[in-house]
């Protein structure tokens, strides 16, 4: 039969060119999102060193912020993601001879440079060290050590300095053009050096030294290597050899020394560019360890902190640390029977606890305590509580049933006895009493109060700046009593000591027992 109909058995070339396509682009189009729902998730982020966003949960979040929260976790998740930044961060570096991380520096003959957390700013001389700051940290330590001294325990502070310290010559040329004499390390330093007796290492003399003959630092990581963790080890048992001539002391007899190929160095690795970015190390491993015993102390403090024994040795020792002590821990724990390592990892500035640290006094007896800290957390706030440094002042008034009550005074609507249990301050709506403070000497303080309150009251506290001026709400403290005992810390400024101070115990009538009261002198820094 003869027609025109048309027989298709096929398409034509050019048709097929376009399906073809168009299902190429569909597979490319939605491969990403069906991948990255369908492949397995990861939570951390070993290039970038963070934790990964989590799928929110739409329930527990507003319409808005769920909006925001569920970008993050694409972004995150995206199937590819990882492929993708290599190449992107290779050819920004490659072709650019630029770090395409805010975070990280692209230094000279391949050396990388943290650029965050402060690093940068410090060697631009863009970050310093107030006259506060620095009294803060004085008297921060200076108590730390005071305290420690007290129960018959050596005290040591040392900085580890960063990278950019010691290898500024490797820094980007328009970073050495602008860079500092006079970092946060010099000031801070120089200012313990002057203002206290605290027993420091500075370590970066001999850094300088002998980076002439060998590498100290990582390249591509921010940390120094063992290398510089032998030397710093050098350097402190000098130290610790004057206090302790008997302790077990390493020699270069001591130690293997060989060389291992490094590729996971942190800045190397969060540019995801391993194979481009990787040295050689030189490892120092203890020939011949005297350490039986390795406790880890993740159910008494956290899991960063671990104890070391060593029998031959006899001292006890606590390193509140950060990361840079574990290239000198090997050494160290050689030296001790005892090794305690406390760290409190990021955002932690500061690894000393003083609470643990009395947990460890009372059961480990240390001979000695170590405290390092990283330089770029010196400008971190040094905070302190008024509890933690009461610990570390010195006692100048103490009134309790032992010592009597005898510098207090009635001011107004109170009876005053002294009973076994303490001062009975039997009061009216509006009670006062004085504490004399003439003969204390002009200093910063703190005054702790245990007294007990019979109801919910404010006791508040009144100050003077000069002895005949008279009491004022402006010049007042208020603090918030319960029914029962109640423990009172109160920092006093030096212009206050001195003058008699007015306490109101409370504001509701009925018989408050002042149990103790005690005035202590805190460290005095800078003149």
């Amino acid at each position: 039969m003869n027609g025109n109909t048309n027989n298709y058995s096929g398409c034509g070339t050019a048709a097929c060119v376009r399906i073809g396509l168009i299902c190429c682009f569909l597979f490319l189009l939605f491969l990403p999102p069906l991948a990255t729902i369908w492949m397995p998730k990861q939570d951390f982020s070993k290039v970038e060193n963070r934790k990964l966003a989590s799928f929110p949960n739409f329930q527990q979040t507003s319409a808005g912020f769920f909006v925001k929260l569920f970008e993050q976790y694409v972004s995150d998740h995206l199937v590819f993601r990882k492929t993708l930044s290599y190449f992107y961060n290779r050819i920004v570096i490659v072709i650019f001879n630029k770090s395409p991380l805010p975070g990280i520096v692209l230094g000279q003959k391949g050396w990388l440079f943290r650029g965050s957390e402060g690093s940068m700013e410090d060697i631009l001389g863009k970050k310093t060290l107030s006259e506060e700051s620095l009294k803060t940290w004085a008297r921060k330590l200076q108590g730390r050590k005071n305290f420690l001294e007290r129960q018959g325990v050596r005290y040591l502070f040392f900085i580890a300095p960063e990278k950019e310290s010691i290898y500024p010559e490797y820094l980007p040329e328009s970073f050495q053009k602008r860079m500092t004499n006079r970092k946060r390390i010099d000031q801070l330093i120089a200012f313990l050096k002057k203002n206290t007796d605290i027993p420091i290492v500075d370590l970066r003399p001999t850094l300088l030294r002998e980076k002439a003959h060998q590498q100290l630092y990582y390249r591509t990581d921010f940390h120094w290597n063992y290398i510089a963790g032998w030397i710093a080890y050098q350097e402190i048992f000098i130290m610790l050899q004057s206090w302790f001539p008997e302790i077990r002391r390493l020699d270069e007899h001591s130690v293997d020394i060989f060389e291992s190929r490094f590729d996971q160095g942190d800045l190397a690795v969060q540019l995801g560019l391993t194979d481009i970015f990787n040295e050689t190390e030189r490892v120092i491993r203890v020939s011949e360890s005297c350490v039986t015993e390795v406790k880890n102390l993740r159910n008494r403090f956290n899991n960063s902190s671990f104890l070391k024994i060593c029998p031959k040795s006899s001292r006890r020792a606590v390193v509140f640390r950060d990361s840079y002590f574990c290239f000198i821990e090997p050494f160290m724990s050689e030296c001790f029977h005892t090794s305690i390592y406390i760290w409190k990892p990021w955002p932690n500035m500061d690894s000393y606890d003083h609470e643990w640290m009395k947990e460890i006094l009372q059961e480990f007896k240390p001979d000695l305590v170590i405290e390092e800290h990283a330089e770029r957390f010196l400008d971190a706030k040094s905070i302190v509580s008024n509890e933690e440094e009461f610990e570390y002042a010195k006692t100048v008034v103490l009134l309790d049933p032992l010592h009597g009550f005898d510098q207090i005074v009635a001011y107004k609507e109170v009876e005053l006895k002294e009973y076994p249990d303490g001062l009975h301050i039997t009061a009216g709506n509006d009670p006062g009493v004085v504490l004399q403070l003439e003969a204390v000497r002009r200093q910063d303080a703190l005054l702790q109060l245990v007294i007990d309150s019979p109801a919910e009251t404010m006791l508040q506290l009144f100050f003077k700046y000069r002895p005949l001026d008279g009491y004022s709400e402006v010049n007042s403290m208020r603090f918030k009593m319960h029914p029962g005992t109640n423990e009172l810390t109160i920092p006093l400024k030096h212009q206050w000591v001195g003058n008699p101070l007015r306490v109101d115990p409370g504001t509701v009538a009925g018989v408050y027992v002042l149990k103790k009261l005690e005035l202590r002198l805190l460290p005095s820094i800078g003149g």
